[in-house]
């Protein structure tokens, strides 16, 4: 099995890219937007901007599954269930980022229908709209808790393995509970922002590292066949 340590570099880039556009996203783009007290009205003099931002939704998530199949070598080299768990949680998740994002496109529609309506329909609109956009919520948080799940086989693998210092497999298994524990605060009520950003100051931390040095194959020799 030819494992290169220099691609631990390509996932540390691909680790930063996922920060960006998620943060681009959720703070800059989709998130003003989608979240408005009267979106229905404002999404559809922004459909380029929606439309850019559900794209770059695709290819942030398009960019994890990238980052579990370059990885799954060298996770099969420990253990090929847990690579095969960690693609597979990509996979859905992925899945499921397309029909949120398809949801949001259905928004869109559903918003240039309605500022162009008679005022009789407007009102059987906005419920349809509101209706949309609370599985349109459900929908997202279904894709954080399985990118949660996913997030909490690679940090497991990454500290079996040692491809990075456990301090930061630590770290990233810590973060990932606290996101998961904030999903499921925001399924039963409403959860809080913050608690999101450990994960994400753990990512960067893994891409600078990961940037820098690569990964260290000296302690997955053993499991190499």
């Amino acid at each position: 099995m030819n494992l290169n340590p220099k691609t631990g570099r390509i996932i540390g880039f691909l680790f930063l890219a996922q920060f960006i556009l998620g943060v681009l996203i959720n703070m800059f783009l989709l998130g003003p937007i989608i979240f408005d007290e009267d979106f229905l009205t404002i999404t559809s003099s922004n459909t380029t901007t929606v439309i850019t931002a559900t794209l770059l939704g695709i290819v942030l998530s398009g960019a994890g599954l990238g980052i579990a199949i370059i990885l799954k070598p060298f996770l099969k080299a420990y253990s090929n269930n847990l690579a095969l768990w960690y693609l597979g949680f990509t996979i859905i998740s992925f899945t499921i980022t397309i029909v949120d994002n398809t949801i949001i496109l259905s928004i869109l529609s559903m918003s240039k229908e309605y500022v162009n309506a008679n005022i009789p329909e407007t009102e059987y609109l906005q419920s349809l709209g509101s209706l949309l956009y609370e599985m349109r919520i459900w929908i997202h948080m279904m894709d954080m808790l399985v990118g949660g799940l996913s997030l909490t086989v690679l940090y497991y693998g990454l500290y079996q393995t040692k491809l990075i210092p456990r301090v930061l497999s630590v770290l990233g298994c810590i973060a990932v509970i606290i996101m998961l524990g904030n999903v499921l605060w925001s399924i039963y009520d409403t959860g809080l922002m913050i608690l999101y950003l450990p994960v994400g100051l753990v990512q960067i931390g893994v891409s600078i590292w990961l940037i820098i040095k690569g990964f260290n194959l000296t302690h997955l020799a053993p499991y190499k066949q």
